[in-house]
């Protein structure tokens, strides 16, 4: 969950498409003010490569998974502070669990934890969106790269000039962010953000279906 604050201030009525200033500062208003937007998409860094696939509500939680290879599957709930995390049965053997009866248990099972425990906290980190809009929110380190399409809808480009990083935003009158890539020396992200608004259920799991955190491996 973003701890960070909310966008600073709604865009204008009547933005000018011709601005990038503009057009980055309504791209990073809607991301983090709308009531859900679904994240999926690719992160490689010295750590290994990542696939998201997640249902973010900003500044409350997410529901999705985190497929990180050479380990496995993280199943992931935020809701608040609180935190449930499912590792499936390839991420548990990663971490030295081969009891075939203590394997069937511990995958079945979500680790209820929160905030306040760093592992827990650095998994949800990926639910966090103003992680992927600090370029966003200083335009002035934007260059406007110009438009294309992506799937099939107009998108203007602009590339950071401190990053690297290229984001994409529609060039329609909903001007929201709809790809994020990066190709750094330390990172390479392709990112895709779609389904602004769409329905997101934010529910707990069972009690009998979860275990503390104290159970070893997170």
């Amino acid at each position: 969950m973003s701890t960070s604050s909310s966008p600073a201030s709604a865009p204008s009525n009547s933005p000018s498409a011709s601005d990038p200033y503009v057009l980055a500062n309504q791209a990073e208003y809607r991301l983090m003010s709308a009531s859900s937007v679904h994240m999926q998409g690719s992160v490689t860094s010295s750590a290994g490569i990542s696939v998201v696939n997640l249902d973010v509500v900003p500044d409350t939680g997410c529901v999705g998974s985190i497929d990180i290879m050479k380990l496995g599957t993280i199943q992931l709930i935020e809701i608040g502070t609180k935190i449930w995390i499912k590792l499936d049965k390839a991420y548990w053997q990663a971490k030295g669990f081969h009891d075939s009866s203590q394997l069937q248990s511990l995958t079945n099972k979500y680790i209820a934890s929160d905030t306040s425990n760093q592992a827990a906290a650095n998994i949800a980190k990926a639910c966090d969106l103003s992680n992927e809009t600090s370029d966003l929110i200083n335009p002035p380190n934007l260059k406007r790269q110009g438009k294309s399409t992506l799937d099939g809808e107009p998108v203007v480009a602009f590339l950071s000039t401190v990053s690297g990083s290229t984001y994409e935003v529609s060039d329609t009158t909903s001007l929201t962010l709809v790809r994020i890539q990066a190709d750094s020396s330390s990172v390479r992200e392709n990112i895709s953000f779609t389904s602004y608004g769409a329905a997101v259920s934010l529910t707990p799991p069972n009690a009998a279906d979860t275990i503390d955190e104290a159970v070893p491996g997170l």
